[in-house]
Protein backbone atom coordinates (compact mmCIF):
# COMPACT_ATOMS: atom_id res chain seq x y z
CA UNK A 1 0.00 0.00 0.00
CA UNK A 2 2.86 2.36 0.81
CA UNK A 3 4.32 1.82 -2.70
CA UNK A 4 0.97 2.71 -4.29
CA UNK A 5 0.65 5.86 -2.18
CA UNK A 6 4.25 6.82 -2.97
CA UNK A 7 3.61 6.32 -6.67
CA UNK A 8 0.58 8.65 -6.62
CA UNK A 9 2.45 11.15 -4.48
CA UNK A 10 5.26 11.34 -7.04
CA UNK A 11 2.75 11.77 -9.87
CA UNK A 12 1.03 14.61 -8.02
CA UNK A 13 4.37 16.30 -7.36
CA UNK A 14 5.24 16.10 -11.07
CA UNK A 15 1.79 17.31 -12.23
CA UNK A 16 0.12 19.29 -9.41
CA UNK A 17 -2.48 20.72 -11.82
CA UNK A 18 -3.89 17.21 -12.22
CA UNK A 19 -4.72 17.01 -8.52
CA UNK A 20 -7.67 19.33 -8.98
CA UNK A 21 -8.97 17.14 -11.80
CA UNK A 22 -8.60 14.03 -9.66
CA UNK A 23 -10.34 15.75 -6.79
CA UNK A 24 -13.26 16.90 -8.95
CA UNK A 25 -14.00 13.38 -10.15
CA UNK A 26 -15.39 12.60 -6.72
CA UNK A 27 -17.23 15.93 -6.35
CA UNK A 28 -16.17 16.42 -2.71
CA UNK A 29 -15.36 20.06 -3.17
CA UNK A 30 -17.54 22.96 -2.10
CA UNK A 31 -16.61 24.73 -5.34
CA UNK A 32 -18.89 24.49 -8.38
CA UNK A 33 -17.79 25.32 -11.90
CA UNK A 34 -20.39 26.58 -14.36
CA UNK A 35 -19.47 26.77 -18.04
CA UNK A 36 -21.50 28.80 -20.51
CA UNK A 37 -21.00 27.75 -24.12
CA UNK A 38 -21.38 31.06 -25.96
CA UNK A 39 -22.59 31.07 -29.56
CA UNK A 40 -21.85 34.77 -30.07
CA UNK A 41 -25.45 36.00 -29.83
CA UNK A 42 -25.83 38.63 -27.10
CA UNK A 43 -29.42 37.60 -26.31
CA UNK A 44 -28.45 33.96 -25.86
CA UNK A 45 -25.56 34.90 -23.60
CA UNK A 46 -27.84 37.17 -21.56
CA UNK A 47 -30.31 34.32 -21.00
CA UNK A 48 -27.49 31.97 -20.02
CA UNK A 49 -26.11 34.53 -17.55
CA UNK A 50 -29.58 34.93 -16.01
CA UNK A 51 -29.70 31.15 -15.55
CA UNK A 52 -26.24 31.26 -13.95
CA UNK A 53 -27.37 33.92 -11.47
CA UNK A 54 -30.39 31.82 -10.47
CA UNK A 55 -28.27 28.68 -10.20
CA UNK A 56 -25.63 30.56 -8.19
CA UNK A 57 -28.26 31.65 -5.68
CA UNK A 58 -29.36 28.04 -5.19
CA UNK A 59 -25.79 26.73 -4.92
CA UNK A 60 -24.76 29.48 -2.48
CA UNK A 61 -27.66 28.48 -0.21
CA UNK A 62 -26.22 24.94 -0.28
CA UNK A 63 -22.85 26.30 0.86
CA UNK A 64 -21.17 26.07 -2.55
CA UNK A 65 -18.75 28.59 -4.04
CA UNK A 66 -19.50 29.22 -7.71
CA UNK A 67 -17.09 30.08 -10.49
CA UNK A 68 -18.49 30.99 -13.90
CA UNK A 69 -16.61 30.52 -17.17
CA UNK A 70 -17.92 31.74 -20.52
CA UNK A 71 -16.31 30.12 -23.52
CA UNK A 72 -17.07 31.24 -27.05
CA UNK A 73 -17.06 28.13 -29.21
CA UNK A 74 -15.48 28.23 -32.65
CA UNK A 75 -15.49 25.37 -35.12
CA UNK A 76 -12.48 25.00 -37.39
CA UNK A 77 -14.62 25.48 -40.53
CA UNK A 78 -18.31 25.48 -41.44
CA UNK A 79 -17.82 22.07 -43.07
CA UNK A 80 -16.34 20.67 -39.86
CA UNK A 81 -19.32 22.11 -37.96
CA UNK A 82 -21.69 20.13 -40.20
CA UNK A 83 -19.64 16.94 -39.72
CA UNK A 84 -19.80 17.55 -35.98
CA UNK A 85 -23.58 16.94 -36.01
CA UNK A 86 -22.95 13.47 -37.45
CA UNK A 87 -20.28 12.82 -34.83
CA UNK A 88 -22.66 13.79 -32.02
CA UNK A 89 -25.38 11.52 -33.40
CA UNK A 90 -22.93 8.61 -33.51
CA UNK A 91 -21.56 9.42 -30.04
CA UNK A 92 -25.06 9.04 -28.62
CA UNK A 93 -25.10 5.52 -30.05
CA UNK A 94 -21.50 4.53 -29.36
CA UNK A 95 -20.15 5.29 -25.90
CA UNK A 96 -16.51 5.17 -27.06
CA UNK A 97 -17.03 8.29 -29.20
CA UNK A 98 -17.99 10.44 -26.19
CA UNK A 99 -14.37 11.19 -25.37
CA UNK A 100 -13.84 14.94 -25.06
CA UNK A 101 -10.43 14.58 -26.72
CA UNK A 102 -12.26 14.18 -30.05
CA UNK A 103 -13.50 17.76 -29.75
CA UNK A 104 -10.01 18.93 -30.76
CA UNK A 105 -10.72 17.78 -34.31
CA UNK A 106 -13.79 20.01 -34.57
CA UNK A 107 -12.95 23.12 -32.53
CA UNK A 108 -10.18 25.66 -33.01
CA UNK A 109 -7.06 25.02 -30.95
CA UNK A 110 -7.63 28.02 -28.68
CA UNK A 111 -11.27 27.11 -28.09
CA UNK A 112 -10.42 23.48 -27.32
CA UNK A 113 -7.65 24.58 -24.96
CA UNK A 114 -10.05 26.82 -23.01
CA UNK A 115 -12.60 24.00 -22.72
CA UNK A 116 -10.04 21.54 -21.39
CA UNK A 117 -8.91 23.93 -18.62
CA UNK A 118 -12.28 23.73 -16.88
CA UNK A 119 -13.89 20.69 -15.29
CA UNK A 120 -17.51 21.72 -15.18
CA UNK A 121 -20.25 20.80 -12.73
CA UNK A 122 -22.84 22.54 -14.93
CA UNK A 123 -22.70 23.11 -18.69
CA UNK A 124 -25.09 25.72 -20.10
CA UNK A 125 -25.75 26.29 -23.80
CA UNK A 126 -28.48 27.83 -25.92
CA UNK A 127 -30.28 25.92 -28.68
CA UNK A 128 -29.09 23.06 -30.83
CA UNK A 129 -25.92 24.61 -32.29
CA UNK A 130 -23.77 23.63 -29.30
CA UNK A 131 -25.99 20.91 -27.87
CA UNK A 132 -23.41 18.33 -28.98
CA UNK A 133 -20.53 20.03 -27.17
CA UNK A 134 -22.77 20.33 -24.11
CA UNK A 135 -23.56 16.60 -24.36
CA UNK A 136 -19.89 15.54 -24.64
CA UNK A 137 -18.69 17.81 -21.81
CA UNK A 138 -21.51 16.95 -19.44
CA UNK A 139 -20.96 13.21 -19.96
CA UNK A 140 -17.19 13.44 -19.48
CA UNK A 141 -17.35 15.75 -16.47
CA UNK A 142 -20.35 14.05 -14.90
CA UNK A 143 -21.93 17.50 -15.02
CA UNK A 144 -25.50 18.69 -15.24
CA UNK A 145 -26.47 19.77 -18.73
CA UNK A 146 -28.69 22.83 -19.16
CA UNK A 147 -29.84 23.64 -22.69
CA UNK A 148 -31.82 26.83 -23.10
CA UNK A 149 -34.07 27.75 -26.01
CA UNK A 150 -37.52 27.28 -27.44
CA UNK A 151 -37.16 23.56 -28.17
CA UNK A 152 -36.29 22.62 -24.60
CA UNK A 153 -38.32 22.68 -21.44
Amino acid sequence: MQRVVSHFESLLQEHPEEYLWFYKVFKYTVDSQIVILDDGHAGHLSQAQTTVRELTDVLNKEGKNVKENTITLDFRTSFVARIFYLYVFLSKLFFSLRNEDYLKYFLTDSCYSLLMRVKADFVISYGSKFEGVNFILSKNHQAKSIILGERYV
